[in-house]
């Protein structure tokens, strides 16, 4: 799995959905951000994953702004594995 995350820089969620018809790539309000405060229900993600058997990797695609973003993301990551796979 590749967990990254995304936030709005502006505008709304119901703004990026008028964007998103047909546009290739990704919408301009969005920003890579720390894994977990952005757009993604890792809940959600984390549920459907276990669901389906998986136990594989998870790469992660952070730190873009900094050691310490990406430090957070891991550790993020690492309580909802345990969350989700006790």
């Amino acid at each position: 799995m590749h967990a990254s995350d995304r936030y709005l820089i502006e505008g709304t969620v119901e703004d990026l959905r008028k964007e998103e018809g047909g546009a290739a790539g990704y919408a301009k309000r969005l920003r890579h951000g720390e894994i977990g405060k952005g757009l993604n229900v890792y809940d959600a993600i984390f549920t459907e994953l276990k669901r389906v058997g998986f136990v594989g990797w998870i790469s992660i695609e952070d730190g873009v702004d900094g050691i310490d973003q990406l430090r957070r993301s891991v550790d993020f990551l690492k309580r909802k594995t345990a969350q989700h796979w006790g």
